[in-house]
This record gives C-alpha cells, structure tokens and sequence, in this order.
C-alpha cells in the first residue's frame, strides 16, 4: 500500500454559502485524501464547493511541478457530487500516470 504523510498544507477544502453534513465532510475528507494520495509527490490539492442556483458545483484542483489537473462538477446531490469530482480527476492523473516519463527513463524514439 502506497503511504504518504498528508501535511494538512496540502490539502485545502472550502464549503461556501453552506456547512457540510458530518457525512458529507467525512465523504470527502476520505476522497481527497485518497486523490492525494495518487497525485505527483509535490502536490497541492483544493477542493472547493459551493452552492449556486439549489445546487452544489464542486472543483478540484491538484497543482504540482508535473502539471495541474482540474475537475468540476455540479449536483443538487453533494455525495453524488464529490464521486463525479474523484471519478473526473482520477481518470486525469490515470492518463498523467500513463505517459509520464520517470526520472531515469528515456522516451524510446524510432527512426523510419
């Protein structure tokens, strides 16, 4: 299993214009915990989410020197919410994870 200190400076969520549930918040905690722990080793994660229109719109940001990826969403459901979010972002660092090149390597070239 994969560990990694999580400093609480890492990682950053916001609730605006409403107080989470203690499931909700427990929900997500777990989530972006888990996000974290599958991001480049110099990550900053931020989860953001706010209620607009009846609805919650949700953004997750990890910032790190590999790059930056991006995921939002919107629900009138925040648990559905936070899933749509995990499902978004992990299929970017899915696809970062895929093509990276790891320190040592060296992309393979060939010559027609």
């Amino acid at each position: 299993m994969l560990e990694r200190d999580t400093n609480i400076r890492d990682i950053e969520v916001k609730y605006v214009g409403f107080n989470p549930s203690d499931d909700v918040n427990s929900e997500v905690q777990t989530l972006t915990d888990e996000l974290y722990m599958r991001a480049p080793s110099d990550s900053f994660l931020k989860a953001t989410f706010t209620i607009q229109n009846g609805a919650v719109k949700g953004i997750i940001q990890i910032v790190s020197a590999c790059g930056r990826f991006e995921a939002v969403a919107e629900d009138v459901d925040a648990h559905v919410l936070a899933k749509k979010l995990v499902h978004r972002i992990k299929r970017k660092l899915e696809e970062w994870r895929d093509h990276r090149v790891l320190e040592g390597e060296h992309a393979v070239t060939t010559h027609h």
